[in-house]
């Protein structure tokens, strides 16, 4: 047993998450009542795949740069020569920043509508360089898909593969 200090509640396609900040602190707990408190072990199945006729919608397409250092979205305005990360605070040429995109898109499940995630992994293992295509094109390529396969986490909603 952990306790956790510092944590951060975010909303994310309507549900409430704890996340960890750089000012997080995780201690462990000496209790021997806690000890003694049986834990369920069985494991929650998290991932789903689901056959997709067709894309709903595209919420959003995001392009952005991530941090060389700890690779997580650079925030900030990039208008600038040198960009500092807010998550590591590594500082660095904006010219030596790696590009990334990621796609959100709604698809009904059960007549409700479901937004999943997809990385720029699995955006360009199906449209190839993403990066160069701009915004309206790519979302035009995600409206078009049918009949396709997704598996996606049911906690996340982030897809892991999609199968054409």
């Amino acid at each position: 047993m952990y306790t956790l200090t510092n944590l951060q509640v975010r909303v994310w396609s309507g549900k409430k998450n704890l996340s960890t900040t750089v000012r997080t602190v995780v201690q462990p707990v000496e209790d021997p009542a806690l000890s003694e408190i049986p834990i369920d072990s069985t494991d929650k199945e998290t991932e789903e795949t689901l056959q997709i006729s067709d894309v709903h919608s595209v919420q959003k397409i995001e392009k952005y740069f991530k941090c060389k250092h700890c690779n997580k979205k650079i925030v900030q305005g990039t208008c600038t020569d040198v960009i500092q990360c807010e998550r590591c605070g590594f500082i660095m040429r904006a010219t030596t920043c790696e590009k990334s995109v990621t796609a959100k898109i709604g698809v009904l499940l059960d007549e409700q509508q479901v937004s999943l995630k997809i990385d720029e992994s699995l955006l360009t293992k199906m449209f190839g360089d993403v990066i160069s295509i701009d915004d309206k094109t790519l979302a035009q390529k995600l409206l078009f898909l049918e009949d396709f396969t997704v598996t996606y986490n049911t906690d996340t909603l982030l897809v892991s593969d999609i199968n054409m």
